[in-house]
Parts: C-alpha cells; structure tokens; sequence
C-alpha cells in the first residue's frame, strides 16, 4: 500500500504563491526483518545447534533440506505469528492451497515472500 505526500515545491521564486506537488512514497520492503525473524523461528523449532549447522538460503527446502515435518511447520508459523503480534492465519492458507507436491519443495524463500506481501499488503 502506497502513502501519497505532499511536499513544497522550494524551486519558487520568493514572493511566489506557494506550490506543492503529490509525491507516493512506497512502503519499506519488509523481507530483511522477515528474513530474520523465520531464521529465529526455525532456530527455536529445530534448535540453534541443528541450525548453526546448516547453510540456510532463500532456496533451501522446508521439508527436504531442513528435514521439518507438518508439526514443525506449524511452529514456526505460531513463533512467526507471535512475533508480528497479527493474524498470519494467511500463510498456512496460502501454504494449505498449494498441492503437496509443490508444498514438500516450499523453500525457505516462498515463505519469506508469503509472509512478506502479507505484510506489505497491510496485514501488520
């Protein structure tokens, strides 16, 4: 979601009337702090010893590479949706839409992005 802002114009000559033009400012892009919070959450189900251990990329696999079941998913959305303190219900409803083929190769990168557009789209 956009923000408009109005901005003086400061090119006006002094004693002109003053000006001002609408200018959209975009939103942050949340995936940094969403980034890191997953890896936070990941941590926190798998433990910080399994996770030091592995090399987590945004195409590293969920359930293949990370060896997470359906419960552990679970998890790590609730510590997810604890963290941002909102209904991040949306995840595990786009997650559920998606054939299980397709779920058992959800990359640590599909879920930053999910949760990410989320956000942005005012869900925080």
């Amino acid at each position: 979601m956009e923000q408009e802002n109005f901005t003086q114009n400061t090119a006006s000559p002094p004693g002109a009337a003053r000006s001002y033009e609408l200018v959209t400012i975009a939103p942050p892009d949340p995936r940094e702090e969403v980034v890191e919070v997953l890896r936070n959450s990941l941590a926190a189900v798998i433990g910080p010893e399994a996770m030091a251990l592995l090399h987590v990329t945004a195409d590293t696999r969920l359930f293949k590479d990370l060896g997470l079941d359906s419960i552990e998913f679970v998890q790590v959305a609730e510590k997810v949706q604890s963290y941002y303190g909102v209904d991040t219900q949306f995840v595990m409803d786009k997650v559920s839409q998606i054939p299980l083929r397709k779920m058992m190769k959800l990359t640590v990168g599909d879920v930053v992005d999910l949760i990410a557009d989320g956000l942005r789209d005012g869900l925080r």
